[in-house]
């Protein structure tokens, strides 16, 4: 990445700033499955005997490279007094592929809350990574003028059937295929899509039952075929500053875009 700022690219003002980094330290956060034995790189990002994600593994020699100090720590075994201490020493915590927080919504949310409580310095802050957390953050979206998909947000557990919720979806003529998915979730990992119709109606209002029953809130939209085709844009900024954009584009028959 040699991104040019203020006329020199990243490595140059990283090179520039070694000297200042030789108390830092920096808290990589992980999961177990994506930090192999916690020591041995060639174990690290593996999952399933697929390389998903090389970011612990590349991330990490990279800051010691400049002279940052490193830990590397399964999110889920972090402690408050942990937290507690390394924020008193002023280290940094930087969240890295945490896969399996919407599996433990509960315990994410209590971690950020030690964060905040401690006045911890985490990357990226962590009023907005609680608020990305959640998908009901399209509303905030949607209320600044983005388009969106239609979109139901449901609370649940919710009383209302998958047969009454499509039947409104149909009369407000909003289209049969549709997308489901939990208001917390990552990686596609209980991403449904249905066609409404009556052939389906068991089988649909049997995946809306074990969604309902994940208790994380349901997102009812309507499926965009332009993704399948066209793929997805990706912003990035830095400090609120617009860098650069990507394309991400699904293989070949499917609707999720994964390295897989």
């Amino acid at each position: 990445y040699q991104r040019r700022v203020h006329g020199k690219t990243s490595k140059q003002l990283m090179e520039g700033k070694k000297e200042t980094h030789e108390t830092m330290k920096v808290i990589f956060l992980s999961c177990k499955k994506m930090m192999g034995d916690g020591v041995t790189l060639l174990t690290m990002d593996y999952a399933t005997s697929t390389l998903r994600e090389p970011a612990t593994a590349l991330i990490l020699p990279k800051l010691k490279e400049f002279g940052i100090a490193t830990e590397l720590h399964n999110w889920l075994l972090l402690t408050e007094e942990m937290i507690a201490a390394h924020a008193k020493n002023n280290s940094k915590f930087l969240i890295g592929p945490i896969w399996d927080y919407h599996e433990h919504p509960k315990e994410f949310i209590r971690m950020l809350n030690w964060f905040d409580k401690h006045h911890a310095s985490v990357v990226n802050p962590v009023d907005i990574i609680r608020w990305n957390m959640n998908k009901l953050y399209l509303r905030d979206l949607g209320s600044i003028g983005l388009a969106l998909p239609k979109t139901y947000f449901l609370e649940t557990p919710t009383s209302e059937t998958w047969g009454e919720i499509s039947s409104r979806f149909i009369k407000e003529g909003h289209g049969a295929e549709v997308v489901l998915k939990p208001v917390i979730d990552a990686c596609g990992d209980q991403f449904r899509r249905l066609t409404i119709t009556p052939e389906n109606e068991v089988a649909n209002e049997k995946v809306f039952k074990e969604l309902n029953e994940l208790n994380r809130g349901i997102l009812f939209q309507s499926y965009i075929p332009e993704i399948r085709a066209k793929g997805e844009l990706g912003f990035v900024f830095f400090n609120g500053e617009y860098q650069y954009l990507f394309l991400k584009v699904p293989a070949k028959g499917r609707d999720l875009i994964h390295i897989e």
